[in-house]
């Protein structure tokens, strides 16, 4: 009886905790064939633009990037290109690097058998556009196509509101 008490307690602390951070306002992924990645298969990620326009504060926020790979991945880093759009036009592009092993050859990323590594890649306005809003992600490497990449994804963070600033 008084173990199960405990672990509710802990749950409910972690729950707690876990809620306090502040948590992504959109995210999305796309798989890709983690045998054979060509540079021509560009990640698509679709993000709702009333939601986005409505929720990203005027201070702007950060899109981050992130990548999903295995130990069939058999370079030490990555090279993106990513873009963020809206129904008219290119908003933003940026190139993001990735280091997925350290110089010994050891995963950075967490996870065992998958790894997930982020990076932010595109300081976000507020977004007025049209929406909605599309996120494409190709890589940049010189072999193509690369394998043992699974997943590439991406989520956007808000900076605080102006009035929540002291």
């Amino acid at each position: 009886m008084m173990m199960s008490v405990r672990y509710i307690i802990v749950g409910l602390l972690g729950m707690l905790l876990y809620s306090c951070q502040g948590s992504p306002l959109l995210s999305g992924y796309s798989h890709v064939d983690r045998e054979a990645w060509y540079r021509e298969d560009t990640a698509v990620i679709s993000m709702n633009g009333e939601w986005m326009d409505e929720n990203v504060s005027p201070n702007g926020g950060t899109l981050m990037v992130g990548v999903r790979y295995t130990d069939a991945y058999r370079y030490k880093k990555i090279s993106l290109l990513v873009e963020l759009q809206d129904e008219e036009a290119t908003i933003a592009r940026d190139t993001v690097h990735f280091n997925l092993f350290d110089p010994n050859g050891h995963v950075v990323g967490r996870g065992l058998g998958y790894h997930d590594a982020m990076q932010p890649a595109i300081k976000l306005k507020a977004l007025k556009g049209k929406g909605p809003y599309k996120v494409r992600i190709t890589h940049l490497m010189r072999q193509n196509p690369v394998q043992g990449i699974t997943e590439v994804s991406c989520f956007s963070t808000s900076a605080q509101h102006p009035s929540s600033e002291k």
